[in-house]
């Protein structure tokens, strides 16, 4: 993935501008200059512990106790650019699923 805007990263990623923009503040993703693959997967890493349940103060607190665990976890969990991603939507178009059941699940 080549150097991006924050507009891109949004882009790339499904998660809001504005979501962001609070989580470069927090210092959750580079805080300046062009973004690129590690942020994307910083945002995926963060948007998957979110949707288990973990709070933004909870990963930022780890985050702080132990500088670099995202990308740590990052770059096990989910390796660069070696799958898709896709928008519940999307996903539910390909896989030929009703949008209901995969939001269900």
């Amino acid at each position: 993935m080549a150097e991006l805007s924050l507009d891109e990263l949004a882009e790339r990623t499904g998660e809001s501008v504005e979501r962001l923009h609070e989580w470069r503040a927090a210092g959750l993703i580079r805080g300046d200059g062009p973004l690129g693959a590690e942020d994307a997967e910083h945002v995926r890493l963060i948007r998957f512990l979110l949707h288990r349940g973990f709070s933004l103060e909870t990963i930022l607190l780890a985050e702080s106790q132990r500088e670099g665990l995202l990308a740590d976890f990052a770059s096990q969990e989910f390796p660069s650019g070696r799958f898709p991603i896709y928008t519940l939507e999307e996903a539910a178009e390909k896989s030929g699923t009703d949008v209901s059941l995969v939001h269900r699940f």
